[in-house]
């Protein structure tokens, strides 16, 4: 399964989400692949969501407002989460 994730988020709040120490066997996403380093997201290691920003026109005015709304975002090992660079807001 490739999911689609979400996070309630605003600009200036941190984009990690807390630490998941692993997801449980009968999560959805457990053979998701890390969009990292492309490993199964259900492999026992600690996963985190990264908030990325709006997907739809009404975040964006959320966004632009610096209100809460529900972000897009990556679920992945949060050993890879240092690695991941995305363009400031």
């Amino acid at each position: 399964m490739t999911g689609v994730f979400y996070v309630r988020w605003k600009k200036g709040e941190p984009r990690e989400g807390p630490l998941i120490d692993k997801l449980h066997v009968d999560s959805p996403a457990i053979d998701t692949p890390c969009q990292k380093c492309g490993e199964p997201l259900g492999d026992g290691r600690p996963v985190q969501l990264y908030a990325l920003g709006p997907d739809d026109l009404d975040s964006v005015v959320r966004h632009e407002r610096d209100r809460w709304y529900s972000a897009l975002a990556l679920l992945l090992h949060a050993e890879c989460l240092p690695d991941l660079t995305v363009e400031p807001d």
